[in-house]
């Protein structure tokens, strides 16, 4: 598998997932950095640096991201039948907000498009509320949402 084709394996992966489950983590770690909630829009402008490749951007030299918990699909043969099963497992990334990126080049044509496949929500720029972000060991509240 070439390189583009893992990065459009990568945007397909950031753009058409409907899993909610990391987008506490996301507004949680933007916001620490300084990024305004009002600007961090998981699935629109915050994706992996594979996503971004795709999209003719690439992640700043310095720029940190925000680590996430993710799964991928991985194939192995049962011992038993050898037969090929495919498994679902954790996978950690990170994801990086459009304001740590620059385009590839000024006159570059990114690889690829995100097409919104969720209709989008009526009220735009609203964030997920409801939300408590906790340190685990120590049970301390890093933030409510």
């Amino acid at each position: 598998m070439t390189n583009e084709q893992q990065y459009q394996e990568a945007l397909g992966r950031a753009a058409g997932g409907l899993s909610l489950g990391n987008y506490p983590a996301i507004f949680a770690g933007f916001a620490q950095m300084g990024i305004p909630q009002s600007e961090i829009k998981p699935r629109e402008n915050v994706f992996t640096f594979a996503a971004w490749k795709a999209l003719g951007r690439h992640v700043r030299k310095g720029q940190h991201g925000v680590k996430v918990l993710t799964f991928i699909s991985t194939i192995k043969e049962d011992k038993e039948t050898g037969e090929k099963v495919t498994r679902r497992r954790p996978w950690s990334t990170t994801v990086f907000h459009i304001s740590q990126t620059a385009p590839d080049q000024p006159t570059a044509q990114p690889v690829a498009q995100v097409e919104q496949t969720v209709e989008p929500i009526s009220e735009p720029n609203t964030m997920p509320t409801g939300f408590r972000i906790e340190e685990p060991l120590t049970g301390q509240t890093l933030g409510t949402f």
